[in-house]
């Protein structure tokens, strides 16, 4: 007798706690080499290349010297990461890795989701298809409390970068229905994600980083009570970056319920706070 296909996940909620994510099938690489703090701070930068040889309590092993043009260009994870770093960051050495990721953890957050996030609250009480059609309510109101001095079209521009993909159907499965206090999570993520790879680059040390890996945890701790609210930071945090909401979003989703719920993630045995 065969089990019948479970049903996909229909919430956000439900997507998060799948029992799927929580196979034991799934290994997760851990070392358990570092300070409690500094391996916890280095596991903010999942979901980013979750995979069974990812190690996800420290950053990944450093490249090992080479010769010839691989001396140049590197090879393999270092020149993948370089590649990244320079496209994605403008990032080419250590000193340019360290001051992204200090950036992006002193301008962590989003001060229009901020503005925003009480009468967003509200509108997620209403049913998807009937969102839209306060829309303009919303961004004549933000006209009103923003200085006279900033154009129409920008007040309007940020409102839907805000609100927007919670007006898509989608949004449902894609987007928590209780908001985070902010996206945070978003940008700490981003930071170590930029330590992880500059360091698989070689651009850095783990003496190098660890100040802001350490930043990155408390950071982490001023802005939320829960993982599960730095998870939802991220998401939502993402989701508005981009604009849309896609298969990479679901990816993104199910690596964060693999870091949630999954018996070897840190997230899950050692509490935030």
């Amino acid at each position: 007798m065969t089990n019948s296909p479970q049903p996909e996940p229909a919430t956000y909620d439900e997507f998060l706690n799948d029992p799927a994510f929580q196979s034991p099938d799934f290994h997760l690489t851990r070392q358990n080499r570092l300070e409690p703090e500094v391996a916890l701070g280095w596991s903010l930068s999942l979901p980013y290349d979750l995979g069974p040889d990812r190690i996800i309590d420290g950053p990944g092993p450093a490249p090992q010297p080479k010769k010839g043009l691989k001396k140049i260009f590197g090879g393999g994870d270092e020149g993948r990461y370089r590649q990244m770093l320079s496209g994605s960051w403008e990032v080419s050495n250590g000193e340019e890795a360290l001051k992204t990721a200090h950036e992006l953890l002193t301008y962590a957050g989003d001060p229009g989701f901020r503005a925003l996030r009480p009468a967003l609250t509200d509108l997620l009480q209403l049913p998807v298809p009937q969102r839209s059609q306060h829309l303009d309510g919303l961004i004549a109101a933000t006209r009103e409390a923003v200085d006279p001095e900033v154009p129409d079209e920008a007040v309007a521009a940020e409102v839907r970068r805000v609100v927007g993909p919670f007006l898509l159907e989608e949004s449902v499965r894609a987007l928590p229905s209780q908001l985070p206090t902010d996206t945070v999570g978003w940008d700490t993520a981003r930071a170590l994600r930029v330590l992880w790879m500059a360091h698989g680059a070689g651009y850095i040390s783990e003496e190098d980083a660890e100040p802001l890996v350490r930043g990155a945890l408390d950071v982490t701790r001023q802005a939320y009570g829960s993982w599960r609210e730095h998870a939802d930071g991220f998401i939502v945090g993402r989701t508005q970056w981009t604009g849309l909401i896609d298969e990479g979003s679901y990816e993104y989703i199910g690596g964060m319920a693999i870091s949630l719920n999954h018996p070897e993630s840190p997230w899950a045995s050692t509490p935030l706070k």
